[in-house]
């Protein structure tokens, strides 16, 4: 007996072949399923019904065809990726071909269509007889003798194996079967299925199918229609439709996907009263990969908060692409602390030991270059031979780093040990290293590779098995003399060594859109529907051809795996089977934008998704995410530190005049910025401290006593002016960006640099009162510089102090051509004035000083009482536009309280000789503006910031579009509504038209 049942969900499905399963349980049945995720869903559930199953309950077809298959030879196996890569590269060589043909990416195309070819049942003449072209009679001989290497070894192709396990299945035991979740076999595999159904029928044994599949829907599931028709037809059989256990709007997306439009009939969509009330389709955007994985689990707390589930583990997320997603994934579980169970096998993560043998890789490719050498030395993996201790005891480490640094050009692995005077484990490792073969056989690398790890890497029990599963490996492989390089052996080790990424405790489950096929949940995560990811695009180069496939499929009468006339087409059938998964929530979630904010195009089926559930939810729920959008609404808080942040950003966010409270006079409080401070530094990084439980206490103060007696700086009202928020987490919260790498080339680095000297040199002039020689700038500079002598490589450091002596006779000489008229008085000194002599300011803020530091005053040789306000600049200074617009205030206000005639930038290292004056980059105000009417926009803008800041009003607003996708405090800046959506619309200034 053979029968056939049909659902379009999977649940439905799952419960009538597990209730088959009880009534035919004294028979033993077997469950046949294509992957092992499917395969582990299955054995939980049969363990919690029948309180225990032998593992051989459900088995996936690859594997018990190969158990078949090799039955009677055990020593012979399946051949793996590298077998396949590393023999047909072995035939191209044997065969004496062009060696273009040895790239990675032919030789992987070339496996895929030789299996593909092979799965339908195709033979090299054959395909030679069928097809003449060029093309194919170069790829038979490598078809050929890839074969014939493999066999000599005892190694088989997947088609080889289902041959021979179609012939073993005499061997089989006799007991019922259910064949359940498939949707495309190839031809071999439906061969070997045919005779096995024949087989266990002949035995007395019922065989059952168990399809995910709508008569109802044809267009979302045509690539399984044609199993389902091969089945029907071969024991003439009826299906059984089964009822559907799902929510309506699913069930309505489900019979109605792809359907619109596709004839000029289409069916009307339903009343929107028969779904009303019942919100179940969701979708989410989100800015950026972790984003999106951040804004799916924060809207999965939303559901469960609704009622809709009762935990994480009532929901599956499926996305597109382990690359692409789950270093997303691994930054979710380490923000949150969230448990995340991987329930299908691909996912795995690099082991701590992938580091190091990349790292010893690049050491042998680089010829030991400094960088290499610091790292090896001093990784923590590799050690003295059965010692577990460190290549340099601890002792000595600082000391041979110091020197390393000293030596940052210097390679070779012998010039290392001399210069280090490396002791006897050092230099026998660096020489060991040094003759890891570059260009030679994979024998050769895998001895050399096998002997080094054995020798010097720590056996600790923690990686001791991913050690053990990648010597295997190198075993394994050892038999091919095919010559590989360097490139080859970092995909090796970038593919085993790895480490599963599957927590045993309960979580919320993770599984790939396509080995995840057949698992089930109430509420489902589609992610990464946008352009690109889901369905990813075609592979753009292949070697048999659409018009190959054609052909061949005439002669088979069977589908290719890989034709691209079905890759469309099998996305379809797979997202409509995603869709099958959910019962009581889908949620379809994309990214809008890069994290950078670029925007993404939707995929056509992200758009095909809206628009089905728009023909019967015309109010479709949409949730979008801008990049700068990081702290959650309150009903989706993941934890008690996050509820602490909202309450802090909604007391800023909140205030207004009357408030008794006050931002400066809170944050004036150490205590409280310091709090506030390691939240800030625990949200961010939370690996790097478990956070106490305590929530940041208020400090309640009158804020006019602590106000009246502060000084401001009247840069930092400049920072006020650009981005409010800028100015209260850098100059308020003290939370300044941490700059992850320093170079002595470094812009911020050289200007700093060149202030300090030209700043001595300028008070020397001063204190002399007259025109110090050429000898005493360069002097400075060379005092100045032989302090970082100690702190920047010989190399490095040598060339600097070229580079500034060089500098320094153009800087004197634009020194002395402006000495004729301007003098400088004052270098580097503060000018206080009180805001109410300056500003027409509220009487509680008129005490409050002031404070400008220009780098230089100057007054006029031809007349004394003449001042002017200069800064000096060595990179770009600000525009004209910015003292229109009041973002520029210091040199305005700095001319306005000692009385000055001209401010100006004064740009360093760029002298123009013909004026004999620095380049004047920058000269304020210009022509379209009069000193006194800038004056007169600096004062209001600073009055303006002043009040803004005492009413502690430091909500986001962006200045230009390039503001907020620049700033480097996007991490804390809470305000949504002003983010990058809205970055085209710039602030309406007085002034602006």
């Amino acid at each position: 007996m053979v029968k056939i049942f049909l659902a379009s969900n999977w649940k439905s499905l799952e419960d009538k072949a597990i209730d088959l399963w009880k009534e035919i349980r004294p028979d033993q049945p077997t469950i046949l399923v294509p992957t092992y995720s499917l395969r582990q869903s299955f054995l939980l559930r049969l363990t919690q019904i029948a309180g225990g199953v032998l593992s051989d309950t459900v088995q996936v077809l690859n594997r018990f065809a190969e158990r078949l298959a090799f039955d009677e030879s055990p020593t012979d196996r399946w051949a793996t990726e590298w077998d396949n890569y590393f023999a047909t590269q072995q035939a191209v060589s044997k065969l004496g071909l062009d060696q273009r043909w040895v790239m990675k990416g032919i030789i992987q195309q070339i496996n895929r269509d030789i299996e593909e070819l092979e799965m339908v049942g195709c033979e090299e003449k054959n395909v030679q007889s069928i097809i003449g072209d060029d093309l194919i009679r170069r790829l038979c001989p490598i078809w050929s003798k890839k074969r014939q290497l493999l066999n000599d070894y005892g190694i088989y192709s997947t088609a080889q194996v289902f041959q021979k396990a179609t012939r073993s299945l005499e061997r089989i035991r006799g007991r019922p079967v259910i064949i359940y979740g498939f949707r495309f076999l190839a031809k071999l595999q439906w061969a070997f299925v045919r005779q096995m159904v024949n087989r266990i029928n002949s035995l007395g044994h019922p065989v059952f199918f168990f399809f995910l599949y709508s008569p109802l829907n044809p267009s979302a599931n045509e690539d399984a229609h044609f199993l389902v028709d091969l089945v029907k037809k071969e024991w003439n059989l009826d299906e059984e439709s089964l009822p559907m256990t799902t929510a309506d709007p699913i069930r309505y997306l489900s019979e109605n996907l792809f359907q619109w439009g596709r004839s000029n009939s289409a069916v009307s969509p339903p009343s929107f009263g028969q779904h009303s009330g019942e919100q179940s389709v969701f979708f989410l955007e989100s800015a950026g990969v972790y984003q999106e994985v951040e804004t799916a689990v924060r809207f999965l707390v939303r559901l469960i908060q609704s009622g809709k589930i009762k935990s994480f583990q009532d929901a599956i997320f499926f996305v597109p692409s382990w690359t692409e997603y789950l270093p997303a994934l691994e930054w979710v579980r380490s923000r949150f602390s969230l448990p995340l169970n991987f329930v299908t096998y691909e996912a795995q993560v690099p082991h701590p030991l992938q580091k190091t043998l990349f790292t010893i890789l690049q050491a042998r490719r680089n010829d030991w270059d400094a960088e290499s050498v610091l790292s090896l030395l001093f990784d923590p993996f590799i050690g003295r031979s059965g010692k577990r201790s460190p290549l340099i005891p601890l002792n000595r480490q600082s000391g041979v780093a110091k020197r390393i640094r000293e030596r940052m050009y210097l390679r070779g692995a012998d010039n290392w040990i001399a210069y280090l005077d490396a002791d006897e484990h050092v230099a026998d490792f660096l020489r060991e290293v040094s003759q890891l073969p570059g260009q030679a056989s994979f024998a050769a690398h895998a001895n050399a590779w096998s002997e080094l790890i054995k020798k010097w890497l720590w056996d600790r029990e923690e990686h001791q098995e991913v050690l053990e599963k990648f010597l295997s490996c190198l075993y394994s492989l050892s038999q091919w003399e095919c010559v590989v390089g360097w490139d080859t052996l970092a995909d090796l080790i970038g593919s085993e060594v790895c480490q599963e990424t599957k927590d045993r405790a309960p979580g919320l489950r993770i599984a790939h859109a396509e080995s995840g096929r057949g698992l089930w949940a109430p509420v489902v995560f589609i992610l990464g529907a946008h352009d690109g990811s889901f369905p990813p695009s075609p592979p753009a180069f292949q070697l048999l051809t659409e018009r190959h496939r054609m052909i061949l499929q005439k002669h088979t009468n069977f589908p290719f795996a890989h034709s691209r006339e079905r890759y469309f087409r099998s996305y379809c059938n797979l997202l409509w089977e995603l869709i099958g998964s959910a019962n009581c929530a889908l949620v379809i979630s994309r990214c809008h934008s890069d994290a950078d904010g670029k925007e993404r195009s939707p995929s056509l089926f992200y758009t095909a998704l809206w628009d089905t559930v728009g023909a019967v939810n015309p109010d479709r729920e949409l949730i979008k995410r801008q990049a700068g959008d990081v702290l959650p609404s309150d009903n989706e808080i993941l934890s008690q530190r996050e509820k602490s942040m909202v309450r802090v950003y909604h007391f800023f966010h909140s205030s207004t005049q009357n408030n008794p409270l006050s931002g400066i006079g809170i944050l004036n409080c150490d205590s409280f910025r310091q709090r506030l401070t390691d939240e800030y530094k625990r949200y961010t990084r939370p690996q790097e401290g478990p956070w106490d439980g305590k929530e940041i206490g208020l400090y309640q103060t009158d804020w006019s006593d602590l106000w009246r007696e502060k000084e401001v700086r009247v840069s930092s009202l400049e920072t006020y002016q650009k981005c409010p928020y800028r100015f209260f987490a850098e100059h308020l919260l003290r939370l300044y960006p941490v700059r992850e790498r320093w170079s002595p080339m470094d812009p911020l680095f050289l200007g700093s640099l060149w202030h300090c000297i030209v700043t001595s040199f300028l008070k020397e002039l001063h204190g002399k009162g007259c025109f110090p020689p050429l000898d005493e700038l360069q002097k400075i500079a060379t005092e100045t510089i032989e302090q970082y002598k100690d702190k920047i490589p010989n190399p490095w450091w040598e060339l600097l102090r070229q580079e500034i002596v060089s500098f320094c006779e153009q800087i004197y000489n634009a020194e002395a051509r402006q000495a004729d008229q301007w003098k400088p008085v004052k270098v580097e000194e503060d000018i206080k004035i009180k805001a109410g002599e300056l500003l027409n300011i509220p009487n509680n803020l008129s005490d409050l000083m002031l404070v400008m530091r220009p780098d230089r005053q100057d007054c006029s040789s031809l007349e004394k009482t003449k001042l002017r306000i200069a800064d000096y600049k060595t990179g770009s200074a600000p525009q004209p536009k910015d003292v229109r617009e009041g973002l520029h205030l210091v040199l305005p206000l700095a001319a306005a309280a000692v009385g000055a005639i001209e401010m100006v930038f004064l740009k360093l290292l760029e002298y123009r000789h013909k004026t004999g004056d620095y380049r004047q980059s920058c000269q304020l105000p210009s022509r379209e503006l009069s000193l006194e009417k800038a004056i007169e926009t600096a004062k209001e803008a600073a009055r303006s910031a002043l009040t803004g800041i005492a009413n502690n009003v430091f909500t986001v607003d962006p200045y230009d579009e390039w503001v907020c996708r620049s700033c480097q405090r996007q991490a804390l800046c809470r305000k949504g509504s002003l983010r990058i959506g809205y970055r085209s619309v710039r602030r309406i200034r007085k002034g602006d038209e």
